[in-house]
């Protein structure tokens, strides 16, 4: 049974910031809503909703000397659209375009599929891989978090009380090579398996860096370390596709997933041993081309 709710309408972050601190608990914000009305929808109480959709200073992707940074509510239909030019662009782009419907990308923004930390959210394991940075506002003030220490648990994430996200920051080097890949039962389900996967190569041709993160195999993104270590200090040529087969295995066994009526756990688990053996193949393929070298 759907239940009533109040609405209020913010004219800045910083008066969205006090009106649902002022509210205290029974204070939630709405953007596009994809979740939010859904879980309305289902019969969850929401209280007030102070709406924030309309703020276009937090519309905008700017792209700076070594940075990117995105508005929380920039659109995925925006990230869908944007320029391949470098690696951060690229695998943005890529993962927009198998995200929900058409429809559902006009609506659904980079800071609600961050805040709504849902188990199976496309964007928090790459933007983790890519090592970004999430900036809020709070009662407080700002404060910067690591895109990877955003989500908490299922639906459970660390802002505190009314803080708001702003702004994701993403270094953009051209040393470093993306790839995410996903698994889902249909071309618009959400996803099985999520495997985000970035390696930095140094001028000698080592690699120096490893970042994987995998999503809906857990309650929030999962750091592959053991995945990653096996990586690091390697060199292109050492980078076989046994060697990445054995970093995907790695992979999936610090994951943790769960049966349910999409899929069993052992079906998770075995396809994020292949999703992220061929992320890695992606990133390993680009750093051989010198794709987005200067």
């Amino acid at each position: 049974m759907r239940t009533t709710f109040e609405y209020q309408r913010a004219d800045s972050p910083t008066n969205a910031v006090d009106l649902v601190a002022a509210l205290g608990d029974d204070g939630r914000y709405v953007a596009g809503g994809t979740d939010l009305y859904l879980d309305w929808k289902n019969g969850r109480r929401l209280g007030t909703v102070v709406d924030i959709s309309h703020l276009r200073e937090l519309d905008y992707i700017e792209p700076g000397e070594g940075v990117i940074r995105i508005g929380a509510l920039t659109s995925l239909r925006t990230l869908e659209h944007l320029a391949t030019t470098d690696n951060v662009r690229a695998s943005l782009a890529a993962l927009a375009r198998v995200m929900c419907t058409p429809q559902t990308r006009t609506l659904g923004t980079v800071g609600g599929n961050l805040a709504n930390s849902s188990a199976a959210a496309d964007l928090p394991p790459l933007l983790a891989a890519l090592g970004a940075t999430v900036k809020t506002v709070g009662p407080g003030g700002e404060r910067m978090i690591a895109a990877e220490d955003v989500a908490a648990g299922a639906k459970r994430s660390t802002l505190a009380g009314a803080e708001l996200i702003t702004e994701v920051a993403i270094p953009v080097d051209s040393a470093v090579a993306t790839s995410v890949h996903r698994a889902t039962r249909t071309s618009l389900d959400i996803a099985l398996v999520i495997s985000a996967a970035s390696l930095t190569l140094d001028g000698n041709g080592q690699v120096t860096g490893a970042r994987i993160f995998l999503g809906s195999v857990g309650p929030r993104p999962i750091r592959a370390t053991g995945a990653e270590a096996l990586l690091v200090g390697k060199s292109l040529e050492e980078l076989t596709a046994e060697l990445l087969q054995q970093s995907g295995a790695l992979a999936a066994a610090a994951s943790t997933p769960i049966d349910d009526v999409r899929g069993s756990a052992a079906y998770r688990q075995h396809t994020t041993a292949v999703l992220t053996a061929r992320a890695l193949s992606d990133a390993v393929g680009q750093l051989r081309e010198g794709k987005w070298a200067a």
